[in-house]
């Protein structure tokens, strides 16, 4: 069986669509909805596509950091960004907010990237530096993204 190069995971949120992509759309946030991240570091404001932001991260003992570029920004609806480590394309994680019902659904994304003449060489970077394996990374990602989106959804319905 092939291994998944993408993943999408959603969730209803009581509160509105703006709302809600204020709190995804800061970066900052993260590190109190993300199994794994544990820091950001905007250098300026990331609400432009071409923004910059170190991530840092951390599984049990492994601690790593990565360079994150925004590559799309639609304001109240979307964003994305690419996750490169050492200059190696690593992947490029999304938040798409819209309207739903008496609130909003929102879904992250997650996009492999390890692919190409690099992918190997980012493959070694992903178990040398997370201990996890590229079909081990997928599952680790689906069960972060879940966590993350219901993370959002308590603080969302908590004060909207």
């Amino acid at each position: 069986m092939e291994r998944a190069t993408h993943l999408e995971e959603s969730t209803h949120v009581r509160a509105d669509p703006e709302r809600v992509f204020r709190l995804v759309s800061d970066v900052r946030n993260m590190k109190r909805w993300s199994p794994e991240c544990m820091g950001v570091l905007p250098f300026g404001a990331p609400s432009r596509v071409g923004a910059v932001f170190l991530g840092f991260n951390r599984k049990r003992f492994f601690v790593w950091f990565t360079r994150c570029r925004v590559t799309e920004w639609t304001e109240d609806r979307s964003l994305a960004f690419r996750v490169d480590a050492f200059g190696v394309p690593i992947a490029e994680w999304g938040y798409r907010v819209s309207a739903d019902g008496d609130g909003t659904r929102l879904t992250e994304s997650w996009k492999d990237l390890r692919t190409g003449r690099s992918a190997r060489f980012a493959h070694a970077l992903g178990v040398i530096f997370t201990g996890t394996s590229p079909d081990a990374r997928v599952q680790l990602n689906r069960a972060g993204m879940q966590a993350t989106l219901d993370a959002v959804r308590r603080d969302a319905e908590a004060d909207g």
